[in-house]
């Protein structure tokens, strides 16, 4: 079964049909289109592309993303949304948004660091699977919006947003939108979030209900999973050939049973690519072997199949946007909180 792997959740359609409506958009044919896709349990992402392409055409606003963005309500995020608002805090919140936000896109990776006296949202793989401005607006600032909207007592804005596309002509609106500093050709999509502002409480915080509800979202991964097994097993057999010093292509392919050009169509087809799934398997084996100071950079670095520590602090500032010594300090302050 041809089963495509990027995708985004078909709460998104439902979010556009709202904002046409809300401001008196009509064109039968695109809201036709999304009333179909809010019954489909994912949107190909070249589809949502699509869709926001058509918006912004249809509204002639440059800045529509962000005029989208300025009315998500947590049903717009689906089970997502609902967990979130319902945490104690903010704080909470944005690490249970993180950790489940695979229930709303599975385009590209993601990690979540204390800097300083910042917390530091970072999406990666822009460069494996570009997206348009439009998009990424809408993405960052529904979050702001959500977080704007149920931090008690009043509101939190970032503190700096990243964007890796070109600054466009109207780049003033997401400095006034995101009511911060904002840069465009960045390295990554990120959100930078003020330390001593997130335990400020949800102002609909929910204990129990937020408990469900992580046990659902939980569920629901689970099942995503399950319906295309290739990519868990893909990932299983990289993770062995790791710890077998061996995890090239063609090692985790015999691993596998399976001839390497069956394997590789099998990943073109759901928009797969070894590499980046080889990195991200060694950033979250990096990440957790980091938290371990008992082991030291070498160390980390020959358990990863580096033979040279340079090269792994390299390729984990590529992935992180900062140095193994950085991540480590960092992980010490979560601790810490």
């Amino acid at each position: 079964m041809n089963v495509p792997r990027i995708h985004t959740s078909s709460t998104g359609a439902a979010l556009l049909l709202d904002f046409m409506r809300s401001r008196g958009v009509v064109e039968p044919e695109l809201q036709a289109r999304l009333i179909a896709l809010c019954e489909a349990p994912r949107v190909p992402i070249d589809v949502w592309f699509g869709l926001l392409a058509s918006l912004q055409k249809l509204t002639g606003s440059p800045s529509v993303g962000l005029e989208v963005a300025s009315i998500v309500q947590p049903r717009h995020v689906g089970t997502l949304g609902y967990l979130t608002v319902h945490s104690d805090n903010i704080m909470q919140a944005l690490t249970r948004y993180c950790r489940f936000q695979g229930l709303l896109h599975n385009v590209i990776e993601f990690n979540l660091m204390v800097e300083g006296s910042e917390l530091v949202m970072r999406w990666f793989g822009h460069e494996q699977n570009p997206a348009p401005l439009v998009s990424d607006e809408l993405f960052l600032g529904g979050i702001v919006t959500l977080v704007r909207t149920h931090a008690s007592p009043g509101g939190i804005n970032p503190t700096g947003v990243t964007f890796p596309q070109a600054e466009p002509p109207h780049g003033d609106a997401h400095r006034r939108y995101f009511q911060c500093p904002v840069h465009f050709k960045a390295s990554v999509l990120s959100l930078r979030w003020p330390l001593n502002l997130l335990d400020r409480l949800n102002s609909h915080r929910d204990a129990d209900l937020a408990e469900q509800l992580e046990h659902h979202a939980e569920q629901i991964l689970s099942s995503m999973q399950a319906r295309d097994p290739l990519l868990p097993q893909l990932r299983h057999h990289i993770l062995h050939c790791l710890h077998d010093g061996e995890a090239d292509f063609a090692a985790v392919a015999r691993r596998m049973g399976v001839g390497e050009r069956t394997l590789y169509r099998q990943m073109h087809e759901r928009g797969i690519r070894f590499k980046a799934e080889l990195n991200q398997i060694r950033f979250d084996m990096a990440r957790q072997y980091l938290a371990d100071r008992a082991l030291s950079l070498m160390e980390i670095a020959l358990l990863l199949g580096y033979t040279d520590q340079s090269v792994f602090t390299r390729a984990f500032r590529t992935w992180s946007g900062m140095t193994p010594q950085q991540f480590r300090r960092g992980v010490a302050a979560v601790s810490r909180l």
